[in-house]
């Protein structure tokens, strides 16, 4: 049995949760490989409340992302 569950936006804390849903809103349809390619280059910080976004990325990592039903 797979007892994995589907990552989501529950996992994040509020602040983390409201500004990743802002940034895919502001993204559009690639909005995953947009804030993958931000965390590989250390750009994620110039983001509007960046540090949020580069704390998603300590805590819960790129594969997180890319599994994340959001």
């Amino acid at each position: 049995m797979n007892t994995r569950r589907t990552p989501d936006l529950d996992d994040l804390e509020p602040d983390q949760r409201a500004r990743l849903i802002e940034f895919r809103d502001a993204n559009g349809a690639l909005w995953k490989e947009k804030l993958s390619n931000l965390w590989a280059t250390g750009r994620d910080d110039q983001q509007t409340d960046g540090h949020l976004l580069r704390q998603i990325r300590n805590q819960k990592g790129p594969s997180w992302l890319y599994k994340l039903k959001a």
